[in-house]
Parts: structure tokens; C-alpha cells; sequence
């Protein structure tokens, strides 16, 4: 779905500006695509959602693991992404650092400032 997957798009070009400007104070973030899987609100889905949810999806156990290694990892580096290894949606957890790639993107400081406009929340760093 276009909106799921640009609304997925913004948290991460929001959370690599943050990274960017955390940086400049040596504090580090990193950012997680977990993926659950089937839940109670698989059960409670379309058959194709189930269907789906049982061929793609992992348990809450697996799911939670992009999360622990974010956290719990000693070699996390500002701007490290954490996700499912298989085709990032389930699988073991893996580590890819974008902030260099994405930081030519301009379009990830010009949400943020869409962001402080919108919310007339500035934020100084």
C-alpha cells in the first residue's frame, strides 16, 4: 500500500536527519524494521493477510531480535539500520548503515523542516 510505505519512508528519513544532527554531539541513533509477523491481529485478518502472515511472518521472538541487536550491540554506529535479512521482512536480523548513502539526499532535511513548520515545533541543536 503507497501510504504504508511512504509513511514507513518518512520515519526513516525523519530518523536520519536526527542521526545527522545528533552526530554534531556525539550521541548515536540507529533505526529498527522489525516486523512481527503473525500476532493476534493476524487471526483476526482477511484470508489473504493470514495467508500471508503464515508464509512471511515470524514470531514475536524473532521479530523482537532488529531491536535487541540495536540496543544491545556494542559495534552500533550513528545511522545503523537494523532489519529482517529476508527480503526485510523476515529472517534473521542484519545491519546496513545508510547514513552516508542518504545523506546526498536532500529531501530528508526538507522533511524536517516540513515537520517543524507543520507542528510550529523547533527543535536547537
Amino acid at each position: 500500500n503507497k501510504a504504508y510505505n511512504n509513511s514507513r519512508l518518512a520515519n526513516m528519513l525523519f530518523s536520519l536527519e536526527l542521526a545527522r544532527k545528533l552526530n554534531e554531539h556525539n550521541i548515536s541513533t540507529s533505526s529498527i524494521s522489525s516486523h512481527l509477523g503473525w500476532t493476534k491481529i493476524s487471526n483476526n485478518s482477511n484470508k489473504f493477510t493470514r495467508l500471508c502472515a503464515s508464509i512471511f511472518g515470524q514470531s514475536i521472538k524473532s521479530g523482537v531480535l532488529p531491536t535487541l541487536d540495536a540496543v544491545l550491540l556494542k559495534n552500533v554506529k550513528n545511522g545503523d539500520y537494523f532489519f529482517p535479512n529476508k527480503f526485510g521482512i523476515y529472517g534473521k536480523p542484519q545491519k546496513k548503515n545508510i547514513l552516508e548513502t542518504a545523506s546526498k539526499l536532500k529531501i530528508s532535511r526538507q522533511l524536517w523542516s516540513l515537520s517543524e513548520e507543520l507542528t510550529k515545533i523547533v527543535y536547537k541543536f
